[in-house]
């Protein structure tokens, strides 16, 4: 009855109209104690209607002022006062979900901050305190699990981040960049090596594919390609075979056809009677990366004797990379904070840094001799002939 009588008295003294105002803005101090609040609040005419919330502070007692929080559903604050004349165990509350900033607009509760004598023991029972210090092994973890249900508290003004997390962060954040050009450099220099070799041989294989077109032009006219024989009995297995054949000598004539159409246009270019005098690099431009591949161009100059020059544009490429070595520092930085004010369970662990390349591929421009005029015939802008 006594407890019933206090609880009545309370919500008869004030209106649920009244302007709830906060004296102070309170911020948490990550290097002091901080102190979880577990209180109920509600309408203290009806037990039922009270609920759990939560006020972080660095005092045993909840100062009067105002607590912001922050959750993934927007953020909100509590302006916690007195009431007058009223026991300090039983406060009101002002809450301000996201987008309000009007007193007016606040939704009013009467709260239970600390246990009452005349209060049912279930009921004192919820009204607890966490005592949490700075360098309480278990500091993160505590954090986290309530910040699933009671939002994040503000360490300052719009910073809902722990500043002793953040600034590791931000040094995770600059060694996992440096990490990435580190790699990138290496990588560099793996295929400038690589590329120097091709370039090296380059000129050689050029002439080595011109001899190979000058021996090999018309060989295959008139070419002879003997029948296939239809077998005796259609089985799966014989007709399997019969198509094989049929498909490999279909291949055969059309890697014929490309072959001497390519030589057909390489003698068109420069007269197939005309003598290779030269083949020189001429340009080397700079190497980039493009959609995570390194790539280099060059051009071949091969002079005849009949005067002209045939220029060949090739271009060394290397495997594709992993995407993420390309992130600059400000990339890097906004994917952590994402993650951070995510509710991940593991938001708080940073993302584990790229490992190097041990291997590095790089293309040769070509690989075959009998292949090797092929992709300018496909692409005749590529050539030019002086």
């Amino acid at each position: 009855m006594m407890i019933r009588q206090l609880l009545i008295s309370a919500t008869l003294f004030g209106s649920y109209a009244m302007a709830v105002e906060g004296y102070q803005d309170h911020f948490l101090d990550r290097e002091q104690t901080i102190y979880i609040h577990n209180i109920l609040c509600g309408d203290l005419n009806n037990l039922a209607t009270l609920k759990p919330a939560f006020v972080y502070s660095n005092s045993q007692n909840i100062a009067e002022g105002t607590y912001y929080f922050s959750t993934k559903y927007g953020n909100y604050s509590y302006t916690i006062k007195p009431i007058e004349g009223q026991p300090e165990q039983l406060q009101l509350r002002g809450l301000l979900t996201a987008g309000q900033t009007q007193k007016e607009q606040m939704k009013i509760d009467y709260c239970i901050v600390k246990p009452l004598d005349a209060a049912p023991a279930a009921l004192n029972s919820k009204i607890t305190q966490v005592t949490l210090a700075p360098d309480d092994s278990n500091w993160a973890t505590t954090m986290e699990q309530y910040a699933l249900v009671a939002g994040r508290p503000a360490f300052a003004p719009e910073q809902y981040e722990d500043p002793r997390a953040s600034a590791e962060f931000a040094d995770y954040d600059q060694a996992f960049y440096q990490n990435n050009q580190t790699i990138l450099t290496d990588l560099e220099a793996k295929f400038e090596s690589q590329a120097e070799q091709y370039r090296k041989t380059l000129p050689d294989q050029f002439r080595q594919a011109w001899a190979y077109a000058k021996q090999e032009d018309g060989a295959t006219t008139g070419k002879h390609y003997p029948p296939i024989e239809e077998p005796a009995v259609w089985t799966p297995t014989s007709k399997e075979r019969y198509n094989d054949q049929v498909r490999m000598q279909q291949q055969e004539r059309a890697f014929d056809e490309l072959i001497q159409q390519t030589f057909d246009w390489l003698f068109a270019q420069v007269g197939k009677d005309s003598d290779l005098v030269s083949s020189d690099i001429t340009s080397i431009e700079p190497a980039e990366w493009t959609d995570a591949q390194r790539h280099q161009k060059l051009i071949l100059a091969n002079k005849f004797d009949n005067g002209k020059v045939l220029q060949l544009t090739f271009y060394i490429n290397s495997e594709r990379v992993n995407i993420e070595l390309f992130e600059s520092l400000d990339d890097i930085k906004a994917k952590s904070n994402n993650k951070r004010q995510s509710l991940d369970i593991q938001r708080n662990q940073p993302r584990e840094k790229l490992s190097a390349y041990n291997s590095f591929d790089v293309y040769s421009p070509v690989e075959k001799v009998n292949l090797f005029f092929s992709p300018f015939r496909a692409d005749e802008t590529r050539v030019k002939v002086k």
